[in-house]
């Protein structure tokens, strides 16, 4: 436990002092520079989280609106597109519908990508759920 000075009174203070005992200031051993520095990185992390997750739309998708096009294993789904990568959301993962997604890093599509019963050793396309995506893009 450390010793500072009160920021407003000069008292000495204890680094893990709430209030000054001399003079009620809140937080009296933490410095300007230390607000500063503290407000600049709050607006860093705030602004981060708007880029990469609130400035993006997505859309609810399901079997049910597809039928046989469905081209999952799982019922239904989300989809959104940021900067170029679709992604398909559900049961709390994000694959790739894209190449660009699959370059950041999002899971893979093939654990879920539904077999084509008519077409032996083929998938149901992706094309009207990447177009759904993609169109978010917009």
């Amino acid at each position: 436990m450390g010793k500072k000075v009160c920021r407003r009174c000069a008292a000495g203070v204890s680094t893990w002092d709430s209030n000054c005992s001399e003079c009620g200031a809140m937080n009296p051993s933490m410095s300007i520079n230390d607000m500063i520095h503290g407000v600049i990185m709050l607006g860093l992390i705030v602004g981060a989280v708007v880029i990469f997750w609130g400035s993006d739309e997505t859309e609810a998708v399901s079997r049910n609106q597809f039928g046989a096009a469905w081209p999952f294993t799982v019922e239904a789904g989300s989809v959104r597109c940021y900067q170029g990568a679709a992604v398909f959301r559900a049961d709390g993962v994000s694959y790739q519908l894209n190449g660009v997604a699959g370059g950041q890093g999002y899971a893979s599509i093939d654990p879920i990508w539904r077999d084509n019963p008519d077409l032996p050793g083929a998938k149901i396309g992706l094309g009207p759920i990447l177009e759904i995506a993609l169109d978010l893009c917009d």
